[in-house]
């Protein structure tokens, strides 16, 4: 599950809490793509993509640890990537965050959600079949 997601969105985080425990399990793999145009979101993404564990990092700036992500673990050209996934949530256009994508399990093919599921037990009973 790729999911396109604004560092500081409130509901990237509690999409990300959601799935938080079949990440811990296993049952889930999830890949962040973080994007933004704001300062805050756009450093604190370049961090995310520049710190040795990302994972650990994003729980706990979710739990509250803003310097998990501070403007001072940027690392090379983290920025610019940041920018190159901003074109890439451009392309899916109306794509809010969060924006997911996955290829159902069942078919194959490619799936796309914008925003934070109502039911995130419907989505993972895609993956858990």
């Amino acid at each position: 599950l790729y999911i396109y997601i604004n560092v500081n969105c409130d509901h990237c985080q509690a999409y990300w809490k959601d799935l938080d425990s079949a990440v811990k399990e296993g049952q889930l793999q999830v890949r962040l793509v973080p994007f933004g145009a704001t300062p805050e979101n756009r450093e604190g993404g370049a961090a995310l993509l520049s710190v040795s564990g990302p994972e650990a990092a994003w729980r706990a700036y979710v739990a509250g640890d803003k310097k998990a992500l501070a403007k001072d673990k940027i690392k090379g050209d983290a920025l610019a990537k940041i920018d190159r996934n901003g074109v890439l949530a451009q392309n899916w256009k109306g794509a809010t965050p969060p924006f997911s994508l996955y290829r159902r399990p069942h078919d194959g093919k490619v799936a796309a959600m914008a925003g934070r599921p109502e039911n995130t037990m419907l989505l993972l009973a895609e993956f858990l079949k």
